[in-house]
């Protein structure tokens, strides 16, 4: 639900640039379509660079992660389901009520990319490991 308050509260701010509603919105999706696939890439970097210093890249700096992730694929679900017209100006009532439904959609979506990082973390800690035994 915070997620959501997240999403329409960076649309206003856009909104409050000087940008008429349903242009935020583009913007908004645009944004969020960069950042689900910049994300994973810079979130991969980061813990490679950490646990090859020694630092346990430990299970809250993936929360981190995943909160970022979920609400840019939130955002994003919500194109399927909404149009800029619908969210600016209402129908029926429903204003912004697709974005709770996206919410579980999101979610198997990052159990996925939270299985896939934890198995990255082992690799790169069992390799790490690795490289340090000496023969």
């Amino acid at each position: 639900m915070l997620t959501v308050y997240v999403i329409v509260g960076l649309q206003m701010g856009i909104e409050l640039l000087g940008i008429e509603c349903k242009t935020s919105w583009t913007v908004l999706w645009t944004i969020t379509s960069i950042g689900i696939v910049i994300a994973p890439f810079i979130f991969i970097r980061l813990m490679n660079k950490k646990l090859a210093t020694g630092y346990n890249y430990s299970n809250d700096k993936l929360l981190n992660f995943n909160i970022v992730e979920y609400t840019c694929i939130q955002c994003i679900l919500a194109t399927l389901f909404t149009n800029r017209q619908t969210l600016c100006y209402g129908n029926g009532g429903q204003n912004g009520m697709e974005f709770m439904f996206t919410g579980w959609l999101a979610l198997p979506f990052l159990i996925i990319f939270s299985l896939v990082f934890d198995n990255l973390r082992n690799r790169k800690i069992n390799e790490l490991k690795a490289t340090k035994i000496p023969d």
